[in-house]
């Protein structure tokens, strides 16, 4: 049984938020995506919360100075071997999202009294773990060691604003991206672009397969061009603040992006391409990170069971999206204790 005084209570850094933005606008396109989503930019945020949670696991263990390596880490395209290692033990975070947006979980959650002492409560919830990974063989070969699960709560707000949030467009059209039909297209080449209102802007993407390019530019009423060779494009950050409409074409003019002066993205469940893909802010925002425990491959072995796609007994979800591994978190034990392991 995990007691309220096991949970590790962390308020997020912005510098959290930061690199979680950061990683997700260069990785979101050749992430896998396990659920699903149409909507890019949720994708997105699914990858900043798990960045937030692994940055509050690595503030953890220094704080308990439990030593730690990042052995396992590997580049941004690439499937992690593992998110770090203790003591030999290849460790794996599995964060549960609690979105102060999700107006049917808060309720949820609420009626259940976990609201409103989540530390005292995080007994009633489910530890999961896709069932893909869980049983993967080819995972367990690529960690190389035994593995360990954490599970940390991240508690936040999933919608933000301009002012808390940082204006980024997503490229949609796989020619950008080299996806699909798209993915032997000629490389981009050098871009170029345009808008009638004054703006930096921050292009993300590659000039060469896996090797990632990052370029500013300033936007003005007269094409600009860049001084890097892109192959792909994921992703452009705005850095001046207000939306710009704003041109984006690669060199031979084929490809081109227009985006709106304005806020918003909208997909209509059974389209296939986007009504709306302007400017959206990414990130989260009033967040607090609360680290349940820990639960060895035996312990969730022994203890747990599987939970099929769609069960509805999961607390801290409506229903399961996927195939997941699951154990009560009453069942772990406690971070500080990991360091034993």
């Amino acid at each position: 049984m995990i007691s309220k005084s096991d949970v590790v209570v962390l308020t997020v850094r912005d510098e959290w938020v930061d690199a979680g933005v950061n990683y997700a606008l260069r990785s979101w396109a050749v992430t896998f995506n396990r659920l699903g989503k149409k909507n890019i930019y949720s994708r997105l945020g699914k990858i900043i919360v798990g960045v937030v949670a692994e940055q509050a696991t690595r503030a953890a263990l220094k704080k308990y100075r439990i030593s730690f390596d990042s052995e396992g880490s590997t580049d941004w395209y690439a499937v992690d071997r593992y998110d770090m290692g203790v003591n030999g033990k290849s460790i794996d975070i599995k964060a549960i999202f609690l979105d102060r947006d999700n107006r049917a979980q808060v309720t949820k959650l609420t009626r259940a009294g976990v609201i409103a002492d989540i530390p005292a409560n995080v007994n009633k919830f489910t530890a999961l773990v896709p069932a893909d990974q869980f049983n993967s063989v080819a995972a367990k070969k690529r960690a190389g060691r035994d593995k360990v699960y954490v599970f940390p709560v991240v508690d936040a707000n999933s919608v933000v604003s301009e002012s808390n949030g940082r204006l980024s467009h997503l490229m949609w059209d796989y020619r950008w991206l080299k996806k699909g039909d798209a993915k032997d297209s000629p490389t981009l080449g050098k871009l170029s672009v345009r808008s009638s209102l004054s703006g930096k802007i921050r292009l993300v993407g590659t000039d060469a397969k896996n090797s990632l390019a990052v370029e500013e530019v300033t936007a003005g009423a007269s094409d600009r061009q860049t001084k890097s060779d892109f192959w792909q494009l994921f992703s452009i950050e705005l850095l001046s603040g207000r939306p710009i409409d704003l041109v984006v074409k690669s060199q031979n003019g084929r490809t081109v992006e227009r985006i709106g002066a304005k806020v918003g993205f909208s997909i209509d469940s059974g389209s296939d391409e986007p009504e709306q893909n302007d400017w959206m802010p990414v990130g989260i925002a009033n967040g607090t990170v609360y680290i349940c425990g820990y639960g060895t491959d035996q312990l969730l072995r022994l203890k747990g069971r599987n939970y099929p796609r769609f069960s509805k007994d999961v607390l801290q979800y409506s229903d399961t999206l996927i195939n997941n591994w699951g154990v009560a978190v009453q069942h772990l034990k406690p971070f500080q204790d990991l360091g034993s392991i």
